[in-house]
């Protein structure tokens, strides 16, 4: 008669702590994805390294296969050059969509071929809200090394200025990006009325 009272009290003792797991398990995925992540830089060896949010990397896998972040090893011509410290010229973040969360603008490396990113962050992960870029080995090719690419973060509520023929000044209301190609081209890119508006310069 004990014994089986013994039998029952553990059993049941199992099965709570079953239960308590299996919750945790379910809730645990969906507190990490809800938190607002934000990519670092790291220093490894003397080089500034990028540090991606795990759910940004798995959407780079799953939404661009055959992209990869730009590592130590393509820090060259004006990417090498460019030693602005906490600056790297093939990635910048702030909140591109006013919605409260960290976003990620990226310049993806594939096999000849770069591709230009805007991942947005939500409550499941990363989605892309952008993307385009060309190849690099065509005769007609505008862009020929993806090392002249560059991005800037422009803060929301700090004035831009543009000095070309005439003077232009820019502000806007959530955080906005300069995607530049050394002296081949030069735009702005802002959020207005659920998507994306670009500013072109020319001269």
């Amino acid at each position: 008669m004990e014994s089986i009272a013994s039998n029952k009290t553990s059993f049941h003792f199992l099965l709570l702590a079953v239960l308590a797991l299996t919750s945790q398990l379910a809730v645990q995925p969906n507190v990490a994805q809800k938190q607002n992540e934000s990519p670092r830089i790291e220093k490894k060896a003397g080089d500034e390294v990028l540090v991606l949010p795990r759910h940004l990397n798995d959407s780079i896998r799953t939404q661009f296969p055959g992209f990869r972040v730009p590592a130590a090893r393509d820090h060259t011509g004006l990417w090498e050059s460019d030693t602005e410290e906490g600056n790297l010229p093939f990635a910048v973040w702030g909140d591109f969509n006013g919605d409260g969360r960290t976003d990620v603008a990226l310049i993806l490396l594939g096999d000849k071929e770069w591709t230009f990113v805007i991942f947005h962050q939500t409550d499941s992960g990363y989605v892309a809200a952008h993307n385009g870029g060309a190849r690099t080995d065509t005769a007609d090719a505008l862009v020929q090394s993806p090392q002249i690419l560059s991005l800037k973060l422009i803060p929301r509520g700090k004035t831009y200025t543009y000095s070309g023929s005439r003077k232009l000044r820019y502000t806007f209301k959530t955080d906005a990006i300069e995607f530049s190609a050394s002296e081949q081209f030069l735009s702005l890119w802002h959020w207005k009325d659920g998507k994306y508006e670009t500013i072109e310069f020319g001269d």
